[in-house]
């Protein structure tokens, strides 16, 4: 990290992360942490160290843009393998546009893509070379590379506690609260996939609820039967991407896919 960041030839400062393996009890046994997601579910499973350390991490910089009154932080997890146009992007005024609050520099949808990121609407704007910003019509994941307003940050900090959800949820999902969500495309940062997530720490899922349980027999029966995910792409997938497709088209609001219950309580 230290060799990409002074290759954007800008100041930079480095945040000590929370290690979610070190808090006190195991996933929801941790005081102000939910189950997620935060309503009866099927699939509800803890919240992992991993995941809760990640949550705690970067509403400690949200917390430090609102002591400090930082307008706009552009916030990168260790992870992150820095795109070589960056440092232009950076340089240009307009990721610190009027129009967003929250700009994600790298994302991926449902496709798990990180290089074609999430979908997003028809109407974008230009910033430099190929690169133009728009508005998600699809939950975008990740949080390896952001720029966020402080006003965002604000928001974010009124709605994340108790902590029910992973923060790519948080920041995916924010236009729910009021957040102008907007993303970069294509996406100039990716991760290092070689790398492992402590966020996504299988030692904390074992001791998930019992209907995470069956939702890890569900993955575990897709990987043993291809028939089985071949079903679910062509059924499942494409009717989950029929909203998508209309948001696309304008006939539903861009914004419609994010999920007010993770905010409510």
């Amino acid at each position: 990290m230290v060799k990409q960041l002074e290759g954007l030839n800008m100041a930079y400062e480095f945040t000590e992360a929370v290690d979610g393996r070190n808090l006190p009890g195991e996933g929801i046994g941790v005081p102000g942490v939910a189950a997620f997601p935060p309503w009866p579910s099927w699939n509800g499973r803890r919240l992992s160290g991993g995941e809760i350390g990640c949550l705690l991490s970067h509403l400690g910089i949200y917390e430090k843009m609102v002591d400090e009154d930082i307008q706009w932080a552009c916030v990168f997890e260790d992870d992150a393998v820095l795109g070589e146009d960056l440092g232009r992007l950076l340089a240009d005024g307009r990721l610190t546009g009027a129009d967003h609050e929250l700009l994600l520099l790298g994302h991926s949808g449902r496709n798990r893509d990180f290089h074609r990121g999430a979908e997003h609407s028809p109407k974008k704007k230009p910033v430099f070379s190929r690169y133009h910003i728009a508005t998600p019509v699809e939950c975008p994941y990740r949080t390896h590379a952001y720029v966020i307003r402080r006003s965002a940050a604000v928001k974010l900090l009124r709605h994340a506690f108790p902590l029910r959800m992973p923060m790519d949820f948080l920041t995916g999902h924010s236009p729910a609260i009021g957040v102008a969500l907007r993303v970069l495309t294509p996406p100039c940062v990716t991760i290092e996939t070689a790398l492992p997530s402590l966020a996504m720490d299988d030692r904390d899922w074992d001791s998930g609820l019992y209907l995470h349980r069956v939702r890890r027999m569900k993955r575990s029966l897709g990987n043993r039967y291809s028939m089985l995910r071949t079903a679910q792409k062509r059924v499942a997938d494409a009717f989950a991407a029929i909203p998508v497709h209309l948001r696309k088209a304008g006939l539903l609001d861009e914004d419609s896919y994010a999920e007010k219950r993770y905010f409510n309580g």
